[in-house]
């Protein structure tokens, strides 16, 4: 009998430790220490004491071996209640970035409990871990024909802004070449093989007894002594009346060179004076004002009466200034000369006119050719 009744009490034993806490321990009243009785489990523990009338209330707690702590996880039972929960027992203490930062976003970080034998893992977003954007200006450069731009990206994500353009340079021309009637000026910037081409705008003028014929674009000049390139000059200015400037993209291009008059000792001094575009000429609609510093350029040739003379000591008082135009009436060319006012201080000549052509420096000895 005492042999059975002794199973009886092993087995019930052992059931209940299988359980968990099957029946739980009974918590002692918080106000007389008397016995409670468990009245509810949520996230407490809830147990009355009858003898005082009062309900005590406990957290769960499973540290306790009767607490079934189970050995994958970091959860186990309430040794009051038996419930079962998931306790902040938990160490996360080395979290590892997920490698999702961005630019402007934080990224995560991830760690699991130090508990070697629980899987439970914990994310967290890595405050202050977003670096922003490291921007970096490009710019692609523009050509005479193609714009550029200018961009900013991101060296890190390739986020990019701007994109503002950046004009075409246009083409810059040289120094026009003659060959065989043709003139041509090539653009200048690298790479750029571009040319603008156009017949040379002849024009022919008698002075004493020679005639001299010249391109009033490119500067070539044939005479009965050989031809030679005027000097192009790049100090010269060409201004309206009101100051305003001309309309359109015009290049003014004035060439002078001194060429001996067969008829006196004293030499005249040669202005070919133009305006173009693209290798052609292009008449003002309306009278303009020109200023070219002739102290860059020889004034006379060597062995003159003024040879000897600084340019910036010439005065007007030995000149007067023509204007040489060409008129073609059936197969005959005429060629008229008309005088215009101007002004030689310092070696800085300044006339007004509202034609361009061939203007002629001469002695005031010379006599034009239409007035003899």
């Amino acid at each position: 009998m005492k042999k059975k009744l002794l199973f009886i009490l092993l087995v019930v034993t052992v059931l209940l430790l299988c359980a968990g806490t099957a029946l739980a321990a009974t918590l002692p009243c918080d106000k007389c220490g008397g016995a409670t009785s468990k009245t509810g489990s949520g996230s407490s523990c809830s147990w009355y004491c009858q003898a005082c009338d009062y309900t005590s209330r406990r957290s769960h707690d499973p540290n306790a071996s009767s607490s079934g702590l189970v050995p994958d996880s970091c959860t186990g039972h309430c040794r009051w209640c038996g419930a079962s929960a998931v306790y902040s027992s938990h160490v996360f203490n080395k979290y590892v970035s997920n490698g999702d930062v961005t630019c402007v976003k934080d990224g995560t970080e991830t760690a699991r409990c130090a508990n070697p034998a629980c899987s439970q893992t914990s994310t967290r977003t890595a405050v202050g871990s977003a670096p922003g954007h490291q921007y970096k200006q490009q710019t692609r450069q523009p050509t005479c024909v193609k714009p550029g731009s200018i961009t900013f990206v991101c060296s890190r994500c390739g986020d990019s802004f701007g994109g503002d353009a950046l004009p075409a340079l246009g083409h810059t021309y040289g120094k026009w070449v003659c060959e065989n009637n043709f003139h041509a000026s090539y653009c200048t910037r690298p790479n750029c093989l571009f040319s603008t081409v156009a017949y040379c705008s002849l024009t022919t003028v008698q002075i004493g007894g020679s005639k001299i014929t010249m391109c009033s674009i490119c500067g070539t000049v044939s005479s009965s002594e050989g031809s030679v390139d005027l000097e192009a000059s790049e100090s010269v200015t060409v201004t309206t009346p009101d100051n305003s400037k001309l309309a359109g993209d015009l290049t003014v291009l004035v060439d002078a060179a001194p060429i001996d008059a067969p008829f006196a000792a004293s030499a005249f001094y040669m202005l070919v004076v133009s305006m173009n575009k693209d290798g052609l000429p292009i008449e003002p609609t309306g009278p303009v004002d020109i200023t070219i510093d002739l102290n860059p350029h020889p004034f006379v040739k060597e062995g003159s009466s003024l040879s000897d003379t600084p340019i910036s000591e010439i005065n007007a008082r030995t000149f007067k200034l023509y204007r040489v135009d060409q008129e073609t009436v059936g197969e005959e060319t005429r060629e008229s000369w008309h005088e215009v006012t101007f002004a030689l201080k310092h070696g800085v000549l300044t006339f007004g006119t509202d034609k361009m052509g061939v203007f002629l420096l001469m002695p005031n000895a010379f006599v034009p050719p239409t007035s003899k």
